[in-house]
């Protein structure tokens, strides 16, 4: 497993090197020293397996309060995947991502924490989902496929795709529920909103996917962005000690 390609917005595409011989072929589809040395420290709690027949359309879902982040593989056939930042304070938020995945040449594409996602199956297809967060009825989300103001332009060639109730009457891109950085999440059934796990797995990534993608740039831009943030923790720390905050308990 290793990187092929990576964006900014957090997403990245792994490939696996296919060891073929008489017998068929082997190949390494998870390594978690590589998904996080781009993702950070993530783990795989629930895997999904779905199979959609040629012309189905799934999506786009997502989960709110503890959202998850998702390895997507396609074991069987080939899809048309899609991906949608719906992280109102991104740089990227509303844009979409496509990707070809089939099971011909392994790849794993990793989708970030704040992002719907749905694929079109283009032939009967077998797709494995890993998930960071176990499934929650209470939280999930859609978003329809066809959206105005989503610029996705589905490989359909005419037809109509096959979707469920759910996807159907989907709320729009416009009307659907984003990922606020400061919002309250909605308790869960045992009271516990996870508000503190959701953003911390969150900004984790963020972080994660902004090294990774920073790789290679100009050091002299590094240095001078690592000045910068030393330079405002420094005004920070000396305000604090001229001008003590009201109500601050003592740490």
């Amino acid at each position: 497993m290793r990187l092929r390609s990576a964006h900014a917005s957090g997403w990245a595409l792994f490939v696996a090197t296919a060891h073929r011989d008489e017998r068929g072929w082997l190949a390494e589809t998870l390594h978690t020293d590589v998904l996080r040395a781009h993702a950070g420290p993530v783990a795989i709690a629930q895997q999904n397996l779905s199979r959609s027949r040629r012309g189905v359309l799934r999506g786009l879902h997502y989960q709110l309060g503890p959202p998850q982040g998702k390895l997507v593989q396609v074991i069987e056939g080939r899809v048309f995947d899609v991906i949608v930042d719906l992280r109102r304070a991104s740089p990227e938020f509303g844009a979409s991502f496509a990707f070809e995945l089939c099971a011909d040449e392994p790849q794993m594409l990793w989708i970030p924490p704040g992002f719907a996602h749905g694929f079109l199956a283009r032939e009967d297809s077998l797709v494995l989902h890993g998930l960071t967060q176990p499934w929650s009825p209470l939280h999930e989300r859609a978003i329809r496929w066809n959206s105005p103001g989503l610029t996705i332009d589905w490989p359909l060639a005419g037809m109509q795709p096959i979707l469920s109730a759910r996807d159907r009457d989907a709320p729009t891109f416009g009307e659907a529920e984003p990922f606020e950085p400061d919002a309250d999440a909605t308790s869960g059934p045992d009271g516990d909103t996870g508000v503190s796990e959701a953003a911390a797995e969150v900004a984790t990534t963020a972080r994660g996917a902004r090294r990774a993608a920073d790789r290679g740039t100009a050091r002299g831009d590094a240095a001078a962005s690592v000045r910068s943030e030393r330079d405002t923790a420094e005004r920070r720390v000396h305000d604090d000690r001229r001008t003590p905050a009201k109500g601050r308990t003592p740490r």
